[in-house]
């Protein structure tokens, strides 16, 4: 399940030239069956190119994004299985390097709220908040 950040990555572009201020949406759907938990997960985003700077001398564009993200989890065998269900706004900045075609760098905050439900069917209120910076080396 290591590669699921890998989404984050790579914010989808809009298929034409846009100028600074404009708003393209985009929604990422993911799902992981592995043997230690199932994932489902869903961002519902609006991108906003905000402009350019310029950061070691490369000229990277500034993107905004603003949403929510949807996330339910499920762990352990069918009849004593722990469901974790969540949902709050995502929102970050990411600095797009159109010469390498990658993202330099990502900044995300999530605040996240929903319930988690144990195999005795207690249903327990979570939160998950913070911070997820993402950052190329090289």
């Amino acid at each position: 399940m290591g590669d699921r950040h890998a989404h984050d990555l790579f914010p989808r572009l809009p298929d034409s030239v846009v100028d600074p201020g404009a708003t393209w949406p985009d929604t990422v759907r993911w799902h992981i069956d592995a043997p230690e938990a199932e994932v489902t997960y869903r961002a519902t985003v609006t991108h906003t190119l905000v402009g350019d700077t310029i950061v070691n001398g490369r000229t990277l564009l500034r993107i905004a994004t603003d949403g929510t993200l949807d996330t339910v989890t499920v762990t352990g065998v069918p009849g004593a299985a722990t469901f974790r269900v969540l949902k709050g706004p995502v929102s970050g900045i990411v600095l797009w390097d159109p010469e390498r075609g990658l993202v330099a760098s990502a900044e995300y905050e999530r605040d996240l709220t929903g319930k988690l439900e144990r195999p005795d069917r207690r249903v327990l209120e979570m939160s998950l908040e913070g911070r997820l910076r993402l950052r190329l080396e090289r």
